[in-house]
């Protein structure tokens, strides 16, 4: 397996030379140059739906044709993959962004997030999700090639998510297949802990992580990467398990261990220390061998 590690905000890597750097471009980001053109191969990260939009932004997308993007809202929020329209829409927006923000550099990964979702609608929001994503994945082909690497990440903090708890991702593992897709699922695991805590709330500490780690070991074939991070950014894995620390990093070891493709890791960290401690853990348990 390799392993590679994206270059992050201003983080310093020391001996680490990162090939792949992330740049961020959500919708509330629209119509203002604060994007940088990338140096290195990149992920774009794209909307994720955790602020509201502002009138500014609405006014910018309708300007430039995306109506759809513009006006499927939830609480004001961006209400992803809701529609065929609002995909189209989505795909005309990254090439957009690509072609005018992005100096026209094909991006190595594109880096998307779950629909919003109602209990009682699961299944028929997976479905649909799975509709219109199959249009997005061969339009990202047909626009930047078939090696275009395109992972999925779950959301906790904003609302309730398709792709939330360790179980949505057995059921995405078998819409990936039974669609015959090439997208990957990427695991933010203070979000994804996060979400088991507020799940299963008679739950300890230690069985949530096992519970995590038994669902993700049954989705090792389509696990295509980890975000790295303690509490909403900040913090290192102290902060984010406490004394079961050694617990987890034993148990995402066995992970890690059962995949045999390339996967991408995304220290998705504010603090240069909290990076630095979280890269310790990493190499005192042999994680994650970067190069």
């Amino acid at each position: 397996m390799k392993v590679e590690l994206i270059k992050y905000g201003h983080l310093k890597y020391n001996t680490i030379k990162p090939q792949i750097e992330e740049i961020g471009y959500p919708f509330q980001t629209f119509g203002r140059d604060i994007c940088k053109s990338p140096s290195l191969p990149y992920s774009l990260h794209t909307e994720y739906s955790a602020s509201r939009l502002n009138e500014q932004t609405i006014k910018e997308l309708e300007k430039f044709g995306f109506i759809h993007l513009a006006k499927s809202l939830k609480s004001g929020k961006a209400n992803l993959w809701c529609s065929t329209e609002w995909t189209k829409d989505f795909i005309s927006f990254i090439n957009y962004i690509v072609i005018n923000k992005l100096n026209n550099k094909i991006p190595k990964i594109i880096e998307i997030h779950p629909p919003y979702i109602e209990k009682k609608d699961y299944q028929t929001t997976l479905r649909n999700f799975f509709e219109n994503y199959k249009i997005f994945e061969l339009a990202m082909k047909r626009y930047y090639g078939n090696n275009i690497i395109i992972l999925i990440e779950n959301r906790n903090q904003s609302g309730n998510f398709l792709l939330s708890k360790s179980s949505d991702y057995i059921e995405f593992q078998k819409m990936i297949i039974q669609y015959e897709l090439d997208l990957k699922l990427i695991v933010d695991i203070p979000q994804l802990y996060g979400k088991m805590i507020r799940s299963f709330k008679k739950s300890t500490p230690k069985e949530l992580i096992k519970m995590m780690i038994n669902d993700l070991l049954l989705c090792t074939d389509t696990i295509g990467g980890f975000h790295i991070c303690g509490k909403s950014h900040r913090g290192d894995f102290n902060d984010l398990f406490g004394e079961n620390k050694k617990y987890f990093l034993e148990n995402l070891k066995t992970i890690v261990d059962d995949i045999k493709h390339t996967i991408y890791i995304v220290p998705e960290i504010m603090k240069q220390q909290d990076f630095e401690n979280i890269m310790v853990d990493i190499q005192e348990y042999k994680i994650f061998n970067f190069k």
